[in-house]
């Protein structure tokens, strides 16, 4: 599916942050040491200039593609795909987590290389949330991500995730408690994961990971593409629905898709 359909009302404004400012320091730092300019990565990459100046003063947080291109390009042997978790981890900006905390909104995400930055899990933010719940928000009603993803759970809004197989087989961090942690979304009351099977022989209806918002007969969305968070158009958001139906209905059921979980997080405890 080409990208570049899906935008067009405008980025999803995100501040600059701390990590990603720091995120690009490191970034721009690996890139002068390898002797490239910006335009001389950007080609190499698949990125462009501005895209890569963006990342470089941290306007934009890096996604994990780039990431990978950067530390293969720069023969990094790990150390810059090693910020990924620390970057999907940070705290997240409001504009996105605003929207995805409104009462009674519904949830439907296509993650199609890993699981969207709300739902992961973070033992150490888990654990520094139950020892201090008074700092899990500040003022704003902002917080970690960790937060965030308890008050929506907890909101009782109806939440389908569909996630490619290689979201359960590709994972940052500690493999068991990934794998545990899908285990625990696909048991929640409100939750529905499906698992869409690497051997599905049909092309996946969305290319990029996509998030749709429902509320009552409002339908909005957002489309994660390298040049950020972008709103879906309206006719956009309609054909995002069919494509994500369709999705559905090639992926597993949930019970089979919790099923293959399970064997996944039995087979890494082993």
């Amino acid at each position: 599916m080409n990208t570049q359909a899906l935008t067009g009302v405008g980025p999803v404004r995100e501040e600059p942050d701390t990590v990603a400012r720091l995120a690009g320091a490191v970034l721009g730092a690996w890139r002068r040491r390898s002797g490239l300019s910006r335009e001389d990565f950007g080609r190499r990459s698949g990125y462009s200039a501005e895209l890569v100046s963006s990342v470089e003063i941290g306007r934009r947080a890096p996604t994990t593609g780039y990431l990978t291109a950067a530390d293969e390009i720069c023969d990094a042997q790990g150390a810059i795909t090693a910020m990924d978790s620390h970057i999907r981890q940070r705290p997240r900006t409001r504009p996105e987590t605003d929207h995805w905390q409104h009462p009674g909104t519904a949830l439907s995400l296509f993650a199609p290389t890993v699981l969207p930055d709300l739902f992961r899990t973070d033992p150490e933010a888990e654990a520094r949330d139950k020892a201090e719940p008074s700092a899990v928000a500040d003022e704003d009603g902002g917080g970690d991500g960790s937060a965030g993803r308890r008050r929506i759970l907890d909101a009782g809004s109806p939440i389908c995730l569909v996630l490619d197989e290689g979201v359960l087989l590709r994972t940052l961090g500690d493999r068991s408690a990934h794998r545990r942690h899908l285990a625990d979304l696909a048991d929640h009351p409100h939750v529905t994961v499906q698992i869409l099977p690497l051997d599905s022989g049909e092309p996946p209806a969305l290319t990029c990971p996509v998030t749709l918002l429902r509320h009552g007969d409002r339908a909005s969305g957002f489309g994660h593409v390298d040049t950020g968070v972008h709103w879906l158009r309206p006719d956009a958001v309609r054909d995002v629905e069919q494509r994500f139906a369709t999705l559905r209905s090639t992926a597993l059921p949930p019970r089979t898709s919790r099923a293959l979980i399970l064997d996944a997080a039995d087979r890494t405890d082993r």
